[in-house]
């Protein structure tokens, strides 16, 4: 039997692992893991939606099992993969999934003890910055899932990552997730949940020339 044939059984194990890890290394190494899978067949998020992925991983973290932007990366990478499923949305927003992803919008590299921050932090941020945005754009397909978004003030951090390039470490990925992520959630709240200045800059211009404009504000911070 090859992989796919064997890929929901892979998804039970992993799951089950990632539910009864007993410390933070387990949970990383499983949710890692489970977010290589997603990538490999659409089949993996149909069968972490039988299993109830979203409410492991959202557990795990709310019991403090993925502390570090690795094991982030790894939840928000899952989250988006199963976001384009109607019913892992559903899933997601019951086990208050979008509060957790706004929150990691907001996540920061960690430096060491010298001040020193690693390449490999600096990119996991940038990861866990794009993951989050993709799947906010993704769940806010359904109506209460952008009025959640909405309370929580996720569209003001999300304006945020496109206009001050620092906050998103100069990253061409996060501020095309988070445009995209800007102009799904206009379109199901419209004009009144927006700025009027960034409605005319980020939402109402072609992509490119929203794009264009935000990577020349780096410009300005020289």
């Amino acid at each position: 039997m090859g992989f796919i044939e064997n890929l929901e059984d892979l998804i039970k194990a992993l799951t089950a692992l990632s539910k009864d890890a007993s410390n933070s290394d387990v949970f990383l190494v499983s949710t890692a893991a489970i977010a290589n899978v997603t990538f490999m067949d659409s089949m993996a998020s149909d069968f972490l939606a039988n299993y109830n992925a979203a409410s492991v991983l959202l557990q795990g973290c709310r019991n403090k099992k993925a502390p570090s932007l690795y094991a982030k990366d790894q939840v928000a990478t899952i989250l988006a993969n199963m976001a384009c499923i109607e019913q892992c949305r559903s899933e997601i927003a019951a086990e208050n999934g979008i509060e957790l992803l706004v929150q990691y919008l907001h996540e920061k590299p960690r430096p060491y003890i010298n001040g020193f921050i690693s390449e490999d932090e600096l990119a996991a941020c940038e990861r866990v910055h794009q993951k989050a945005a993709i799947a906010l754009a993704r769940l806010s397909r359904e109506q209460n899932n952008a009025d959640t978004i909405y309370k929580v003030k996720g569209i003001p951090r999300l304006v945020q990552l496109c206009k001050d390039h620092r906050e998103r470490n100069s990253s061409d990925s996060v501020l095309v997730a988070c445009l995209a992520a800007l102009r799904k959630l206009f379109s199901m709240l419209g004009k009144s949940a927006f700025n009027i200045e960034d409605t005319e800059l980020l939402i109402h211009p072609r992509l490119l020339d929203s794009y264009l404009y935000c990577t020349s504000l780096e410009e300005t911070f020289v």
